[in-house]
Order: C-alpha cells, then sequence, then structure tokens
C-alpha cells in the first residue's frame, strides 16, 4: 500500500482512497461475501474487489470502469506469455531467440531457467501443463478419481503450434476459455451487489478486433508487452507508469491472510463437523489439509470456498 501512495503522489490531481484489508477482515466478512457473490471463486482477489465496491458505495460511486480485457488482448502478462512467443519465434525465427531471451533477462529480470521453463511449458500444451500443476499443488491427493475422470476433458486443451501463432491462439483462449469470463461473471457479481454499475471498454468488440488484427510486435517484443498501448498513451500519463515494468496483477497475500487468527477459528469449525462437499474429496484428507492451514503449493482458498459456498445454499449433493 505504502509503494501505491508513493507511485500516485505526483498525481497531485486524483483524490487518493484505500481500502486496507486482512486475513481477520476476511474472516469477519466471508460468510456475506460468499452469500452475495453466490458461487464458488477461484482466489481472494475477488473479495479484495468485493470490498473495493463496498467502499465505492460508501463513497456515493455509482458508475466504475476497469481495464479488463486489455491484458488479455494486447499481451499484457508478461509472465505467462514469454512461452508461447519463444515458441513462435523458435518456429519462425530462430536466430532472434538469444536476442529476445537477453532483453526479458534485462527487462524483466527473468532468470534463465525461468524463461526456459516457460518455454518447455508452452511446447508441452495447456493440458499436460496443468496435470503438472495438479500433482505439485497436491490437489490429486484429496479429489474423488471419477470426478477427476469426470472432468479432465471438459475445459478445451491448448497444444503447441508448429507455427508463428501460439502466442495468438494464448491470448484468444484467454478470453474465451480460461479465465477471463470468470473475472467478468465474479466482478459483475461483485459490483452488482453493492448497486455499482461496472464498465469494461476494453472488451467492446472493435478494440477487440483491431487487436487480433495486429501483429505480434505491436503487443510483444523484446521484453516489452502491450507496446501499442504503451506508444499511444507516451505523453498523456506519466513516463513511471507508461514504462513501468512491474506487472503483478490484482494480487492478495492469499497464505497471509488464511493462516490468520480469524481464518484459523473458521477452519478449526470445518474441522469438528463433517464436509458438504465429501462426495467429489476424499473427506479425511481435507480436514487434515484444513487442519494443517498450510497453503503452500495447495490451493487452500479454493477448497474452503466450495464448501462454505455449498452450506451457504445448503448443497449437498456434490
Amino acid at each position: 500500500m505504502d509503494t501505491v501512495k508513493r507511485l500516485l503522489l505526483p498525481l497531485t490531481h486524483i483524490d487518493l482512497k484505500t481500502v486496507e484489508l486482512s486475513g481477520n477482515n476476511l474472516a469477519e466478512h466471508l460468510h456475506d461475501f460468499i452469500r452475495q457473490i453466490g458461487e464458488p471463486v477461484a482466489s481472494p482477489t475477488s473479495f479484495a474487489h468485493w470490498s473495493l465496491m463496498k467502499e465505492l458505495t460508501k463513497q456515493g460511486i455509482k458508475c466504475v470502469i476497469n481495464g479488463q480485457g486489455a491484458d488479455e488482448a494486447f499481451a499484457g502478462y508478461v509472465r505467462y506469455i514469454i512461452g508461447y512467443r519463444l515458441l513462435d519465434l523458435f518456429f519462425a525465427r530462430p536466430w532472434t531467440l538469444p536476442r529476445q531471451i537477453i532483453s526479458l533477462m534485462r527487462r524483466n529480470r527473468f532468470s534463465l531457467s525461468y524463461i526456459l521453463a516457460q518455454f518447455f511449458k508452452a511446447l508441452a500444451g495447456r493440458r499436460a501443463a496443468a496435470h503438472v500443476r495438479s500433482r505439485v499443488e497436491r490437489v490429486n491427493d484429496v479429489l474423488n478419481p471419477e470426478f477427476r475422470k469426470e472432468h479432465d476433458s471438459r475445459l478445451p486443451d491448448l497444444p503447441m503450434s508448429i507455427g508463428p501463432d501460439n502466442l495468438d491462439q494464448h491470448l484468444r483462449r484467454q478470453l474465451e476459455y480460461y479465465g477471463f469470463n470468470q473475472i467478468l461473471h465474479y466482478e459483475d457479481h461483485s459490483s452488482m451487489s453493492q448497486g455499482i454499475e461496472i464498465r469494461s471498454p476494453f472488451v467492446d468488440y472493435r478494440v477487440m478486433e483491431f487487436a487480433f488484427s495486429l501483429p505480434d510486435t505491436d503487443k510483444f517484443d523484446l521484453g516489452r508487452t502491450k507496446a501499442i498501448m504503451r506508444d499511444a498513451y507516451k505523453g498523456l500519463v506519466p513516463d513511471f507508469i507508461v514504462d513501468s515494468t512491474v506487472k503483478i496483477g490484482f494480487q492478495t497475500p492469499s497464505d497471509a491472510w488464511l493462516t490468520s487468527p480469524g481464518m484459523k477459528s473458521i477452519f478449526d469449525e470445518l474441522c469438528h463437523g463433517s464436509l458438504q462437499c465429501r462426495t467429489i474429496w476424499d473427506e479425511t484428507k481435507m480436514k487434515k489439509r484444513f487442519a494443517d492451514q498450510k497453503p503452500g503449493n495447495f490451493p487452500l482458498w479454493r477448497f474452503l470456498n466450495v464448501e462454505l459456498w455449498a452450506r451457504g445454499y445448503g448443497i449437498t449433493n456434490l
């Protein structure tokens, strides 16, 4: 929060309001949040968004604009697109790879090992990478094998393409299948639960058509993301924003929140009763994870959120 205040200090025309959250704050409002959102959500980021909407209501604001869609259409999240861009260059212009890799290391401060890991992740394909991640996160240990088998193929795969269109296909799939629709969905529920209209101008079909008519170099090249947008806004917003290489998304300190005293009492309560979603996971193993309350590489929030959502809505057939 101090970093945000420091960065915005030169912008004297901004009346900055801040919302500071904690794990105990999450515990206090968790049940209200789950009831108002109305469906399980992937991360506590949605709680931060919901809390922001509550504060906007207090300020008397009725309509807001967000930037959703810009990162997906114009290649904003450098960490997740490295491999696809390098894969395209590997097939089309392999002699340019050393320069691209050096630029990524210098501009974005990525290690060579991380860059190569992202390249092989793109090479393996989305579904294969998801299987590896589920093993690393130890999700397979607790899920019912029949449930995993039934839902394994529901999400469309994104296999490697032998040609220079891997980055383009990745960005398209992000918009169509992998998370973006979920973000719009929970933000709509979050804002409307507080009586706020939220608008996403970058999702306008004309902006999207324009974005996907551009060559990749106008989006991401030599470690520079959203290149055409940075060029367009040069001189209109401060250089420290236009030239920033810090890209963290709308993140929350999930592990710290979930291990706070307030959240510990919620986990303890769940461990002393039956888990309503016991048919999609192993109840004994899940209780052990809840009792440990150590997120680590395990997506603890997702299972907690599903369980509390099912309880709140009286759903017993999961």
